[in-house]
């Protein structure tokens, strides 16, 4: 299962990436370079010259979908509940729908800032203040992200606040975070049940068990029921389809927040 999540989620910081450059440097001599084409041998040698091999472009295969579109193979497309408590938002996260306050698609040092832009730590360690980033939009226009679904999505996964909770992350949050509460529009704050220095990339990172963000306002017009069947985040990607077992299709968010993906739409089919 490790493996499994490790491949997905290398597959999701490409995506979140939004584009891929493959350079060929050149220079040096003719000798360092693959595509220079051997010349004649001089008279009277022995080495026999050799063509560069060429293909018609005639031969080239057609291609199978559209410019920009991407197909992933998986051995799994799972369900994809848009509530935490019933262990949504890990997949979503990976797939590109979803995000999660800290990061590691940067590098190998955890928690950088993400949907976090800074915090504060108590200097007794009793809680850390988060600012959040400003202007993140959930999709199919459900408004901006605030602290208030911050803190409802992190309360909803956390098992010391929902005895429910069926997250991955249900047992690792609740054995650092008590409630969390909301400080101002754009401030929340998380108090320690034990203070863990890894506290924000082992538990609200998306290293390991992601816990994605999710919007209260869908929660209150919308119920728990609609969210089993339907993801509103706030990634890159939003969910234009998804049959469990089959496939699922994401299609590129414009003028996301961070960065706009040059590849759309992502298109992920089990076999």
């Amino acid at each position: 299962m490790r493996i499994s999540r490790l491949r997905i989620r290398a597959i999701g910081g490409l995506l979140l990436g939004g584009s891929m450059l493959f350079a060929l440097a050149c220079g040096g001599s003719d000798a360092d370079d693959p595509t220079a084409v051997p010349t004649a041998p001089a008279s009277g040698s022995t080495a026999a010259a050799t063509a560069a091999p060429t293909r018609a472009p005639s031969d080239l295969p057609a291609p199978k979908s559209g410019a920009g579109v991407v197909t992933v193979v998986l051995q799994k497309v799972a369900s994809h509940p848009g509530i935490s408590s019933a262990a949504g938002g890990e997949g979503s996260v990976f797939w590109g729908a979803g995000e999660t306050l800290f990061t590691t698609s940067a590098g190998p040092t955890f928690g950088l800032p993400w949907l976090a832009k800074e915090w504060e730590i108590a200097s007794d360690l009793s809680s850390v203040t988060i600012t959040l980033q400003q202007g993140v939009q959930f999709h199919k226009d459900w408004g901006e992200m605030t602290a208030e679904d911050v803190v409802w999505s992190l309360n909803d996964a956390n098992a010391t606040t929902n005895e429910e909770s069926i997250h991955a992350q249900a047992g690792d949050l609740s054995a650092v975070f008590l409630e969390a509460e909301v400080v101002d529009t754009y401030r929340m704050r998380l108090p320690f049940k034990i203070f863990d220095p890894r506290w924000q990339s082992n538990a609200l990172s998306d290293g390991w068990q992601p816990t994605g963000i999710f919007s209260k306002k869908v929660f209150d017009q919308m119920g728990r029921d609609w969210m089993l069947e339907n993801t509103i985040m706030t990634g890159p990607f939003e969910v234009r389809n998804w049959l469990p077992g089959d496939n699922a299709t994401l299609d590129a968010v414009e003028n996301h927040w961070r960065q706009s993906p040059q590849i759309n739409p992502i298109i992920y089919r089990q076999i």
